[in-house]
Parts: C-alpha cells; structure tokens; sequence
C-alpha cells in the first residue's frame, strides 16, 4: 500500500512539473521581444512568488525540499498533517517551477511520499513505529518514483534518513521502492531520467576521472558553503515573506530573459550537454550561473529540491 500511494503521489508531482517547465517555455516563447507582454508576465510572477509564500506561511513543513522535514518526523523531532503538506507541496513545488526557479523534485518527492505513508497509516490505525518506518518506506519510494531508481529509493532511506543499515527497513523498503518504482514506468515508460548513449571510455584517460571527481567533490563542498551563507543572508533580510519571496520569482524571470537554459531542475542543460557540443567558455558560464541561481532560488525556501540542479 505504502509503494502504491506513495508512488502515485509521487508520479502526480512529476508530471505536473513536466506540465509546468512545458508551459514556462511557452510562456518565454510568448513574451519575447515584447516589452508589455514581459511587463505582465513579471506581474504574475509577482503574484505566484506572493501565492508560494502564503502556502509556505499555511503549512511551513512544505518550504525548502523536504528531506529535513522527514528525517526530523522519523526522529520524533516534529509532526506536520499529512494532508497539508501534500496540498502545500503539490501546489507551491508545481507554481515555483512554472515560474522558472531552478529546483529539483527529489527532495519533494521524498517528503510527498513520506507524507503519503504517513496518511496510509493513519487510515490503517497503524502504531506509533509501525506509522514511522511507513514514512521511511514511502520517502524512499517518493524517490523511486520521481528517478525510476528503486535502488537510490531504498539506500537513500537508510544512508540519509537512518544513517544505518536496519534489516526491517531494509525488507519493507525494498517492496516499497519496486512497487513505486513499477507505477514510474506504468505512466514514463521504462527510459531512465538520464537517458544518452554511451561510448567505450578509453583506459589511457581513466587519470581524467581521477581529476573530475577531485574537482566535483571540491564544488559540492563549496556549493555547501555557497547554500548556507545564501539562506543566511536570505533571512537576515527584515522584510516580510510576502515581499522578499516574490522579489526571487521577479529575478528568475529576469534571468529566464537573458539565460533561460538555466531554468528550473536542469532538462534544457542536459539537452545541451548531451546534444550539442558547447564550448569550454560557455561551459563555464553554464555552470557559474546556475551554481548562483540555484543558491539563490534554495535559499528563499520556496518548494523545491536540490539533486537534479546539482
């Protein structure tokens, strides 16, 4: 039950952000070259950044990506209705994505599916730790199911919410994470997210990887320190969130104007990565701007996940 619902919810969620980006690049496609046309759409930015805030300000468990959120409900550490923050995060994570912020939908699957558990078992009347491994079940499902990775569902469930190996997770995350895993492909086919063709890499350049994983591991690093000092500042700002938050929709429209590959979770990029054959110059752009747009969109606490950016 857990598997099913919690990949069905999940499953919603991602369609409507596909439905979202598709709609967004509309929109771009629509405004373009006319001046009252941008004048309007930066006005409905306006209103849905002021829109996500109020969700926000209804159910506060819905911001950010969510995986803190569960990790602290399994711990005991807070206990947010199921019910609204499956509203909440359908609806903020769907309108912070139409309007361009660069976040994934990890983090909120993973809660969405938490949350669907969480309900499951308050309609099955399931006891206190029966009710807590069911969220931890159903958060590894969401993540099944929003990456058709039954494998990352369940290691994710006992190497970041657990941080350790239980046999009983284990087993029920197991069937948890094939049965959302199984409702993903009902509905996407069986393709995974991050489909490309590969090529025999050369053992002679096999050093390269050794230097790529270097320099990946020093940017997480940095993008860590980066996200932080940006939440920070974020909330050293003293205005209200109804304000400050559709200030970040105004300045994703802006960027959408002037870069709008680095847009939302990152599919125009990989389109360009695996198709096309960019400069080193416009490489570097590529990853600069989206580092910092990313940071930027993360820390206003709308909606939104961190992985498929990153």
């Amino acid at each position: 039950e857990v598997g099913l619902v919690a990949g069905l919810i999940a499953v919603l969620y991602r369609y409507m952000l596909s439905v979202a980006e598709d709609g967004l690049n509309k929109v771009l496609t629509f405004v373009h070259g006319s001046w009252w046309k941008i004048a309007i759409w930066f006005g409905i930015l306006w209103l849905i950044g002021t829109f996500v805030s109020y969700i926000i300000k209804w159910e506060p468990a819905a911001g950010g990506s969510g995986i803190p959120q569960v990790t602290g409900e399994v711990k005991g550490r807070m206990s947010p209705s199921w019910w609204k923050v499956l509203v909440a995060k359908l609806i903020g994570g769907t309108a912070s994505v139409f309007a361009g912020l660069s976040l994934g939908r990890e983090g909120p699957s993973v809660q969405l599916g938490g949350m669907a558990a969480k309900g499951v078992a308050k309609i099955t009347k399931a006891d206190k730790t029966t009710e807590l491994r069911m969220i931890s079940c159903g958060a590894g499902a969401g993540m099944a199911a929003a990456f058709n990775a039954p494998l990352a569902g369940i290691m994710f469930v006992l190497e970041e919410i657990h941080h350790s190996f239980d046999k009983n997770i284990l087993c029920m995350g197991i069937v948890s994470a094939v049965t959302a895993d199984y409702i993903s492909k009902l509905f996407f086919g069986q393709n995974t997210v991050f489909n490309y063709d590969t090529v025999n890499f050369p053992l002679k350049y096999y050093w390269l990887l050794i230097i790529m994983g270097f320099l990946l591991g020093l940017c997480g690093c940095a993008y860590n320190v980066c996200m932080g000092k940006a939440q920070d500042l974020y909330k050293k700002i003293k205005i209200p969130n109804y304000v400050k938050m559709p200030i970040i929709f105004i300045f994703s429209g802006v960027v959408g104007l002037v870069m709008p590959q680095i847009l939302c979770g990152g599919h125009s990029m990989e389109i360009i990565l695996l198709k096309e054959n960019p400069s080193l110059t416009y490489l570097i752009v590529l990853l600069t701007t989206k580092f910092l747009f990313f940071a930027v969109c993360f820390a206003s606490g709308a909606p939104g996940g961190t992985l498929y950016p990153l």
